[in-house]
């Protein structure tokens, strides 16, 4: 995590999807809103595939919350 922490931080800060990813729920589950994070980077189809994909295959829905897509029918 540190790694991603300095490469967010630094001149480097070209994150492929899933340093973003990852860096988002590290954020999140420190209870740190990154709002700005996702204002500025391009979250993509990329990035949102990656992010459920991930919770598709770990069953961990905090990758689906990570960029707001954790909604159902439900909640309308």
């Amino acid at each position: 995590m540190a790694y991603i922490q300095e490469r967010v931080g630094g001149e480097d800060s070209a994150l492929n999807a899933l340093d973003k990813a990852q860096f988002l729920r590290y954020y999140y589950e420190q209870g740190k809103s990154a709002q700005n994070y996702l204002s500025e980077w391009d979250v993509d189809d990329e990035l949102r595939d990656l992010c459920e994909g991930l919770a598709d295959a770990t069953g961990d829905d905090t990758y689906r919350r990570i960029l707001g897509a954790d909604s159902t029918l439900g909640d309308f």
